[in-house]
């Protein structure tokens, strides 16, 4: 059962991806570099968010943040900032159960080596492990394995194309930032 469960994650998520895009206004597909693609407004508690190349509709992951810290019962939230409805600041959508057990929600809990600290996967994607923490300037971060090397992921986006039954996951591309040298790092990702 684990197996075949592991195995139906990228169909999984691509089928989302393809039910989620139907409820957008534009049927063009967008590119990461595309300048109508919106950003989710910079704040202590962005951690990082996901777009697709469907529609300009993202996934925001942010930190619940209580008196300058993580919230030990509830630290992150999860939802959608919908784009594709009129506002340039994008619609706050909660993400729905299904979205939240099959695609977009996340698994956290306290991490058992660091103080402070959170260890969290994604629901569709459990081969690295996020790490998320205050900094000591009060943001929240997210460090994520980057090309063979830990960094704070600002940005995720998914390439699909669609296919007779459900989209399928082109490849994935990490955008983030070297802890230490604060330079850019990058990797694609291929299912």
């Amino acid at each position: 059962m684990q197996k075949l469960h592991k195995s139906i994650r990228w169909p999984v998520l691509a089928l989302f991806f393809a039910v989620l895009s139907s409820f957008a206004s534009s049927s063009s597909y967008l590119s990461p570099d595309n300048p109508d693609f919106p950003s989710p407004p910079e704040s202590n508690s962005l951690l990082f968010y996901i777009q697709r190349n469907m529609n300009s509709n993202t996934i925001v992951y942010e930190a619940n943040i209580v008196d300058g810290a993580l919230n030990k019962k509830d630290p992150m939230k999860v939802y959608w900032l919908k784009y594709d409805r009129g506002d340039p600041n994008g619609t706050y959508k909660e993400i729905n159960y299904i979205e939240s057990i099959l695609a977009y929600g996340v698994k956290v809990k306290p991490s058992k080596e660091k103080e402070g600290h959170f260890d969290m996967n994604l629901v569709s994607y459990n081969k690295r492990h996020f790490d998320i923490y205050m900094d000591e300037d009060g943001h929240a971060r997210a460090e994520f394995p980057i090309n063979g090397k830990q960094a704070i992921i600002q940005k995720i986006f998914a390439q699909a194309v669609e296919t007779a039954w459900y989209p399928k996951v082109e490849f994935v591309e990490l955008f983030g930032i070297d802890p230490i040298t604060r330079e850019a790092v990058y990797e694609k990702i291929y299912p």
